[in-house]
């Protein structure tokens, strides 16, 4: 779990950047544990769930924006926000991205503060193959 200043911002996205970098390196090191890397912001003003997604889709884009100097997306997924198998990849891993925040429509997205939740993409997968998660079937 880390702590970032405001959502979308120069400063946030590059501690997120590194944080999840480190994430994903350590995340290997897990031996098939499930892990998970949440970030949290410090923003207080967001008034609306459509400021909230402008806001996370700015995040993912600055993020990539970043990433992509060094890395490829991740070939398992599609890059494509409005394909089906699209996945937010960053050091060449998938992540499905959780957007939590005070004013969700989702009683289950809300969070005192914005947050990302960036859940690897793999441990879905996994899910899926052993037949554990009815849930990952979407």
């Amino acid at each position: 779990m880390g702590l970032y200043g405001q959502l979308a911002s120069r400063e946030a996205t590059a501690g997120l950047a590194y944080d999840i970098y480190e994430f994903v390196q350590e995340h290997a090191t897990f031996n098939g544990q499930f892990s998970t890397l949440v970030a949290v912001f410090t923003d207080s003003g967001i008034a609306t769930q459509r400021e909230f997604e402008r806001k996370l889709w700015a995040q993912l884009r600055q993020l990539h924006e970043l990433d992509r100097v060094h890395h490829e997306w991740d070939s398992r997924v599609s890059s494509d926000p409005d394909d089906p198998h699209f996945s937010f990849s960053f050091a060449e891993n998938a992540f499905f991205v959780v957007g939590l925040h005070p004013r969700s429509s989702r009683l289950t997205r809300r969070f005192r503060w914005p947050a990302l939740v960036f859940n690897p993409h793999a441990q879905f997968e996994e899910l899926r193959a052993s037949g554990h998660s009815r849930a990952c079937k979407a």
